[in-house]
């Protein structure tokens, strides 16, 4: 089969998996944080994950020309996250995290 390059983010008309992930960071402190919620945009149905050193949630949003907020819940020092979508012409932005922490 003859193939062609593109923007689409498709393999012969297939949807293909799109991955992002951050690497670890600690948002600058040195003490265990809680993240709590997120909040993003996203235009396709998208997969979140958040890992810790100790946990990690995964965590679907859905189209949506509003912004969306989800719970988390994850304790940890250091955190990544990964988005994944297997829709073409995806569309994500604007994420806020929001986190505690507590220091001794």
């Amino acid at each position: 089969a003859i193939g062609e390059l593109s923007d689409k983010s498709e393999l012969f008309s297939a949807p293909i998996l799109k991955r992002w992930q951050s690497g670890f960071f600690d948002f600058g402190l040195d003490c265990e944080k809680v993240v709590s919620q997120i909040t993003l945009y996203s235009k396709t149905k998208i997969r979140l994950t958040v890992k810790s050193e100790t946990e990690q949630k995964s965590i679907n949003f859905l189209a949506s020309k509003k912004p969306q907020t989800m719970p988390i819940g994850i304790k940890g020092n250091a955190f990544t996250f990964i988005i994944d979508c297997k829709t073409p012409n995806s569309n994500i932005s604007r994420m806020k995290i929001t986190y505690e922490y507590f220091r001794d």
